[in-house]
């Protein structure tokens, strides 16, 4: 069933488990939905971007888009409160109802108002994942450090305490320059800040209102990020990759997330893999006991001193960013897709234990990596040229369009690339620290060595800034 995708083809074709069912994705861009369609179909994207790449699919999907009416793209973060609030929320939530058929929704992550709405229409919509309240707990990073050290899992060297009741002289003294100051809950580095100056961690002491918050230190090293899945009495394992944050040319905050590299994790020793996997299964396994059901991610750092010696640093109960890739780049290597065993928990499909542990055992590193384009200017900027989603090469210096597609599946060789993800149409505005498009190559994009961009991402991240035209508005 599971042996490999072939397999998995003709059972899907056999069993045909998603047969007469009608799914709706909800997230940030209309792209994560893409993540599921080589193994099942979806029939409803609910997401906020909307790019020259999206309109092309609208005759494929039914797309609700919030920037196709408003017009601007913003820095988006917890989607999943946007897209079911206000004339947009009502906007899907009449659609959903107007259909005459169950819904079935697998969402980045649940909220509050997706809930009411569920409780409210059992028999119009059903969810597909864990609730917030789960999701919540498992992913605050103010507690996690203590459930980590009960189960063996070590965490960083750090405390929890009211961000009030720390100063910056004794934080310095304690953690060093920089040290790293987290609240519970964020996304994509959107909690985390790595503090260098009082006057910035004064700053931050006023802006943050009361809480706890999770100050440690500062490792030099580079992030490590693997989704599993939940199954069941099992935890199915996934390849890791390397989380690339910070790059200056694609990012203007140090922590923000801005690439996913599984081709350079081919380089992992097989200490540091045993390290990966056994910590994964046993947050697996806590996060089971717990009631945790489905897909989730981990992140890691690892330090210059042993790149070995691995420490966890955040659990993520709900969909990844990386996660959107894996069912391309595992069906090219001829592994079934991770998030189909998201869709077996939740639809009661039966996997016998023995291939899932047969799975596990049969893992080798991806090769992939995608790089995501943000406005790095303190202002918003504005899209002066049209620049069409596809395949490219670089020749003379320039891009050149190739043809269709969407995905690493999509290319003939290593010098293609895929261009898309919501690319934005000439006059569009694009506010400070949001996403634009994002790139696709099988080649690794982040040298270890010097945590940077190698020299041709760096070059081809300017020429398609340059393409696009982007001026300060």
């Amino acid at each position: 069933m599971i042996k490999n995708f072939n397999e998995f083809e003709k059972y899907l074709k056999e069993k045909n488990p998603f047969k007469g069912k009608y799914f709706a994705w909800n997230g940030k861009r209309y792209f994560d939905a893409f993540q599921f369609i080589t193994f099942m179909p979806i029939h409803l994207i609910i997401c906020v971007d909307y790019g020259i790449d999206t309109e092309k699919y609208e005759n494929k999907f039914k797309i609700l888009s919030i920037e196709k009416e408003r017009k601007k793209r913003r820095e988006w973060h917890h989607i999943s409160e946007e897209t079911f609030q206000g004339k947009f929320g009502e906007k899907v939530k009449k659609f959903i109802l107007g259909l005459g058929k169950k819904v079935y929704l697998l969402t980045y992550h649940s909220s509050k108002d997706i809930e009411k709405f569920i409780s409210e229409n059992p028999d119009k919509i059903k969810l597909l994942g864990p609730k917030i309240e789960m999701k919540d707990y498992l992913d605050c990073k103010t507690t996690l450090p203590q459930d980590l050290a009960r189960i063996g899992v070590i965490p960083n060297l750090e405390e929890i305490t009211d961000i009030q009741e720390l100063d910056f002289i004794s934080s310095k003294e304690k953690y060093g320059i920089p040290f790293v100051l987290q609240w519970g809950i964020g996304d994509s580095g959107s909690g985390t800040f790595f503090v260098k100056t009082e006057e910035e961690f004064n700053r931050l002491k006023n802006e943050i209102p009361p809480q706890e918050v999770k100050i440690a230190k500062y490792i030099k090293g580079y992030s490590i990020a693997i989704c599993a899945v939940v199954y069941r009495d099992s935890v199915v394992l996934s390849q890791p990759n390397i989380q690339v944050c910070g790059q200056p040319e694609c990012v203007s905050k140090s922590t923000t997330y801005c690439a996913t590299d599984f081709t350079a994790s081919s380089e992992f020793t097989d200490k540091r893999m045993s390290h990966i996997y056994d910590y994964t299964l046993k947050i697996g396994e806590w996060m089971k006991a717990k009631g945790y059901r489905g897909l989730f991610g981990i992140d890691f750092i690892t330090t210059d001193e042993d790149l070995d010696n691995i420490y966890v640093c955040e659990v993520n109960a709900r969909f990844t960013g990386e996660g959107r890739f894996y069912s391309f780049y595992q069906k090219r290597e001829g592994y079934v897709p991770l998030q189909f065993f998201h869709l077996a928990e939740y639809l009661n499909i039966d996997i016998p234990r023995d291939e899932i542990e047969t799975y596990n055992n049969s893992l080798k590193p991806l090769k992939g990596s995608c790089i995501t384009l943000h406005n790095i200017l303190p202002s918003d900027i504005k899209v002066g040229e049209n620049l069409g989603p596809g395949i490219y090469k670089i020749k003379d210096g320039k891009l050149k369009y190739l043809r269709d597609g969407i995905s690493l599946l999509d290319l003939k060789d290593e010098d293609e690339f895929v261009i898309g993800c919501a690319v934005p149409p000439r006059g569009e505005i694009i506010e400070p620290g949001a996403s634009i498009l994002r790139i696709q190559t099988y080649k690794s994009v982040f040298e270890t060595k010097t945590k940077r961009f190698y020299s041709w991402v760096r070059d081809l991240i300017h020429i398609v800034r340059k393409k696009l035209d982007l001026t300060p508005v």
